[in-house]
């Protein structure tokens, strides 16, 4: 699939955007929310690689079907239920299905799966012979009706928001922190004059290219770990039979049927794993 040229048409897009109506000048400031104008780049990436057709966010600079708004409804209904404990009860086998969200919904997470779910459904009415996105994947092997749409909505809803959270988080740290932007605008400046980055006009730095550049790539790694996307404990069910795990230099049993997890954000502010 050509993942890295879709990112390109869309991050020429964001490029386009800005310097069409942001640009400030000596006699005027023109402010612009990069928080916002990144969440329209991950969003029109996504459905990029996922749909096959950007929502078009960034070439009409607003949020197209309201993903964004419905998203943070969706969330703030989600995040709520979860911490007073009534999640569970949108899946439970008799009420989940006048509890969870709906197709039918006018707002929340059920209005930005009414209108991912049109643009499936436009899909599966095509062929996907010439076509290289995730959902042609998902349907050569013969993923159809509910299966397809749930995986569309499931890398809509998960590979925006946490990427765009991983670009903000990683700009506001570099923002905020002159060495850093120094140092990393010193190793941009000397690939371009090397030759190992293109110039203003000679097209966009390639992933391979950036992979070369050590101190952008730690400056990524660092912002990643600092700032986690995702604060999930991604928890996992042990086997029925038990499993054994080494914890410090010595196995450790978990009983069968144990529910376990991790804290990314407290781990990776460990000094005992990162140091000080």
């Amino acid at each position: 699939m050509h993942l890295e040229e879709s990112v390109n048409e869309r991050l020429e897009d964001f490029l386009n955007l800005i310097r069409s109506k942001y640009v400030s000048s000596d006699r005027e400031i023109i402010p612009m929310d990069l928080a916002t104008k990144v969440q329209f780049f991950t969003l029109d990436v996504i459905s990029s690689i996922g749909l096959g057709k950007a929502f078009g966010m960034l070439q009409r600079d607003q949020d197209v079907d309201n993903y964004l708004q419905s998203s943070e409804e969706g969330l703030t209904i989600g995040n709520n239920a979860l911490a007073m404990g009534f999640s569970w009860i949108a899946q439970a086998p008799l009420i989940g299905r006048f509890v969870a969200p709906s197709p039918k919904d006018n707002n929340g997470f059920g209005k930005m799966m009414a209108a991912c779910f049109r643009l499936v459904d436009e899909r599966a009415a095509s062929s996907t012979d010439k076509r290289s996105d995730m959902l042609a994947s998902f349907m050569r092997p013969g993923l159809a009706g509910d299966e397809l749409r749930t995986e569309a909505l499931e890398q809509i809803i998960a590979g925006s928001d946490t990427t765009a959270g991983a670009i903000r988080g990683t700009l506001l740290h570099i923002m905020t922190n002159p060495r850093v932007y120094v140092k990393l605008q010193s190793e941009i400046d000397d690939a371009v004059r090397d030759g190992l980055a293109p110039k203003s006009g000679e097209g966009l730095i390639t992933a391979a290219q950036a992979k070369q550049l050590p101190y952008l790539q730690a400056v990524i790694r660092e912002a990643l770990r600092v700032w986690p996307p995702v604060a999930n404990i991604f928890s996992r069910d042990v086997p029925p039979g038990g499993d054994a795990v080494m914890v410090d230099g010595e196995s450790v049993f978990l009983p069968g049927g144990a529910c376990i997890g991790y804290s990314a954000y407290g781990m990776h502010h460990s000094e005992k794993m990162y140091g000080k």
